[in-house]
């Protein structure tokens, strides 16, 4: 049998969240390929094999750091020559297909004719929204510049080459647009739908999904949080994903939020809350989350740049002006209104799915 590969940071022996749906969607890419999946570690080696994927790991090796120099060198983002194996370039003939998952896993040389990149979004553009929210006086701030620069390089570089199929979550996306040979990979939910009691439904709850740590989410709570505040103060915004000491306490002052953490599952918080909100001026690693409140009965209230990021025609509701915020609460307080908004996100799953 033809062999098919993806080259990841993730792999699917790992928590179910983001990267690791995007690879099991990947993987369907592979079809009818004999599926093996190789994941770039620091330290981490061996091989194992699951659901009928075979895995191997790369931990960085003494021979990989000439290559990283010679690439920091060229110019190339560090995030891309952190993950740079010679071993990984020297087996890559052995595959009839090849998916690099994200720009940071690409390696050179590669075979050209059977090789493609899940770019998914634009990284430039996402380090230098990370730039621009950074705390003046923090470090990350000039890495986050420096960073996007080489990065913004590195997109154009991949985008110039026109035999290296480029596969995007949108064909919104500004990298979309200035590619030739792309293709729309729109993620999936692999999880059941979970349905919802009206009855238990707190009014005054609301949900933000995401790693806390990211600047644009941290900064989007925030906002949430002062919005909902001026609506009513009994409003909650309960945030679940993981957070550093840092930003906890960077979030402690802000009454109304509640830090969840990491949690392996949603149904204790999800099943009393009204909605669930993502008005995060960034739409990089959003697509799962929205997706995720709509397998959990959850109407989604999200920003204008997050429902552009969604595939097809998202049953969000979207929020163009923010004074608009506390008629869409009101509005979901009404079981039919509710109802027909979840009764469509279940539909539009279906569709995704299919």
């Amino acid at each position: 049998m033809s062999k098919g590969l993806i080259v990841s940071t993730s792999s699917i022996e790992d928590e179910e969240r983001g990267a690791i749906l995007r690879v099991k969607r990947l993987l369907e890419e592979l079809e009818p390929y004999d599926k093996n999946l190789f994941v770039i570690k620091f330290f981490k080696k061996g091989k194992k094999r699951k659901s009928g994927v075979q895995i191997e790991y790369f931990p960085l090796k003494l021979h990989d750091l000439p290559k990283m120099l010679i690439h920091f060198l060229k110019g190339a983002p560090l995030s891309n020559l952190l993950y740079s194996r010679k071993d990984i370039t020297k087996r890559l003939d052995e595959f009839d297909k090849i998916i690099f998952h994200l720009s940071r896993t690409y390696q050179e040389p590669y075979p050209e004719s059977k090789t493609s990149i899940d770019i998914c979004e634009s990284m430039s553009e996402n380090f230098l929204m990370r730039y621009k929210l950074s705390n003046h006086l923090s470090w990350k701030r000039y890495f986050y510049y420096f960073e996007s620069r080489r990065l913004e390089k590195f997109e154009k570089k991949i985008s110039s080459i026109e035999g290296l199929q480029k596969f995007f979550i949108t064909e919104k996306d500004q990298l979309f647009l200035k590619n030739t040979n792309c293709e729309v990979i729109p993620n999936k939910i692999y999880r059941d739908i979970v349905k919802k009691n009206d009855e238990r439904i707190n009014f005054y709850k609301c949900i933000f999904l995401g790693h806390v740590d990211y600047e644009p989410n941290i900064v989007s709570i925030i906002k949430t949080s002062k919005m909902l505040g001026k609506i009513d103060k009994s409003y909650e915004l309960h945030v679940v994903g993981r957070f550093n000491l840092r930003s906890k306490q960077r979030l402690e002052k802000f009454k109304n939020i509640y830090l969840h953490g990491f949690v392996e599952f949603f149904d204790d918080i999800f099943s009393d809350a009204l909605c669930g909100l993502s008005l995060v001026e960034n739409t990089t690693g959003m697509q799962n989350k929205v997706l995720d409140y709509f397998t959990n009965s959850l109407p989604a209230i999200v920003s204008k740049q997050v429902q552009e990021g969604l595939p097809d025609k998202s049953p969000a509701m979207v929020l163009f002006k923010e004074e608009l915020l506390e008629n869409y609460l009101l509005e979901l307080r009404k079981p039919q209104v509710r109802d027909k908004i979840i009764d469509k996100g279940y539909n539009y799953l279906l569709g995704l799915n299919s």
